[in-house]
């Protein structure tokens, strides 16, 4: 049973450690996700799923008729298991092509520190409610969470995605930066290169 094409990106991927790439990269991972990835994906479970069902009817006609049967009923069991890995990785696809979009609309920015002693997020204001940065992976360390009253809560990774809360912070303070568990790029990243390494092992099955 031939695998349906799947084209993979040929671009070049976003790193922290360039940003002046990352932004520009990072727009057209996403577009090719959405593209191409992602619908490519969801094309492959339904004509695996459809072609199962096809064996499956075909079996059944001819079970009665020849013990060659059985052996073939084994071909549609494995034949299901890819179908089934294939919506999976279809699944996962639409999850991380959702995760990029959200990324992609909220992350206006990044930094490579939190707080280098003259620079990074802390000294920045945000624009509106809820604009996100991400801070790379270059700020190792903890600090302290942010919260109504200040930078006094649990201890949290310095590096990762923040979002601005205008008048967090007490009399005076025009706001703080909350740090989120929402993914990075670089997560979203590592998540396309392993669905991408999952669907080329489906192919050579």
């Amino acid at each position: 049973m031939p695998v349906p094409e799947f084209t993979p990106f040929e671009g070049l991927l976003p790193s922290e450690g360039d940003p002046a790439t990352f932004s520009p990269r990072a727009q057209a991972l996403f577009e090719w996700f959405t593209a191409t990835g992602a619908p490519q994906l969801a094309a492959m479970a339904t004509e695996i799923a459809a072609a199962l069902g096809e064996m499956s009817a075909t079996l059944t006609q001819t079970n009665e008729a020849s013990g060659a049967a059985q052996f073939a009923r084994q071909g549609a069991d494995s034949s299901k298991g890819i179908a089934v890995a294939a919506r999976v990785a279809a699944e996962a696809a639409r999850d991380i092509s959702v995760a990029a979009s959200e990324n992609a609309q909220r992350v206006a920015g990044y930094v490579e520190q939190w707080d280098d002693g003259a620079s990074g997020l802390v000294y920045e204001v945000g624009a509106f409610i809820y604009q996100a940065f991400e801070v790379g992976p270059a700020a190792v360390g903890t600090k302290n969470q942010a919260t109504p009253t200040g930078y006094n809560g649990v201890l949290v990774p310095r590096s990762g995605v923040h979002i601005w809360i205008p008048g967090w912070g007490g009399q005076g303070s025009a706001g703080l930066w909350y740090r989120t568990d929402r993914p990075t790029m670089a997560d979203l990243n590592a998540a396309i290169i392993a669905l991408t390494d999952r669907i080329a092992a489906l192919e050579a099955a």
